[in-house]
């Protein structure tokens, strides 16, 4: 588990370095608010702005900004000092953000309505164990809502196995899900599954990471051709079929017990 934790710090720490480019250009820009505002619209769902909402994994603070437009009581925590270190946001709106293992945080039992996670799960050696430890921090009938990458389709697990392996961004220790695999392990530790959003397709691979794959950077109108590749990926979210060849997944969920 430690050199699993030492790995993961080394690897942000070398990420950190250049992950402001994900936000340099305009198109990228599009594509990081219009993931945002996906996963968001999930978090609205019912609460108000008095509620206490968590970001586990908050790196530099992106998502964060999003949520204290919304709710008053906002915390973030990750692993990396290196990624936090780059938070630019008043401090004293946030409650606390704070470095810290998503395996085993500082937080008390039932202290929170929302937590929040965006591509973070498959980072962690155990995601039944954190689960389980989500499970913890939240209110009976709070919300989970998390963004992961999809390994429901064949030729997306292939590919991603492959940018594993030959980019140094990205370690092979990383993990992607089956759905079927996420939706048991809920279920299993007292999760209702309220929604599964199919997300990332084509504005995924051309947009979301320039600080990997900058190709769009170098050709005119590229803002234009994001907004078409997003529109072409909200029709491919809903066909049947098509749909099950997303690169994320996007789950809603509620917990049901303590």
């Amino acid at each position: 588990m430690k050199d699993y934790i030492k790995t993961q710090i080394e690897l942000h720490k070398r990420i950190a370095q250049n992950y402001d480019e994900r936000y340099k250009y305009a198109y990228a820009r599009l594509y990081q608010n219009y993931w945002n505002r996906s996963i968001l619209s999930l978090v609205k769902n019912g609460y108000r702005r008095e509620h206490r909402i968590l970001e586990l994994g908050c790196g530099t603070g992106t998502f964060l900004k999003e949520l204290l437009g919304n709710y008053r009581s906002i915390y973030g925590i990750d692993i990396s000092i290196d990624m936090l270190k780059q938070i630019n946001l008043q401090k004293d709106t946030l409650k606390g953000v704070i470095v810290g293992d998503g395996m085993k945080t500082p937080f008390g039992n039932s202290v929170f309505d929302i937590i929040v996670c965006r591509g973070v799960l498959h980072h962690l050696p155990d995601i039944s164990g954190a689960i389980i430890e989500l499970h913890r921090l939240l209110k009976t009938g709070g919300s989970l809502i998390f963004s992961e990458p999809s390994n429901d389709s064949l030729i997306v697990k292939f590919a991603r196995k492959i940018m594993y392996k030959k980019s140094d961004k990205f370690s092979e220790d990383d993990v992607a899900f089956h759905s079927r695999e996420l939706k048991k392990i809920l279920n299993k530790n007292g999760y209702q599954i309220c929604k599964l959003k199919r997300f990332g397709f084509f504005s995924y691979v051309f947009a979301g990471f320039p600080d990997h794959f900058a190709l769009l950077s170098k050709i005119p109108g590229n803002v234009i051709i994001v907004k078409i590749l997003i529109l072409i990926d909200k029709i491919l979210s809903i066909l049947p079929i098509l749909n099950h060849q997303s690169l994320h997944i996007i789950i809603y969920a509620k917990k049901t017990n303590n």
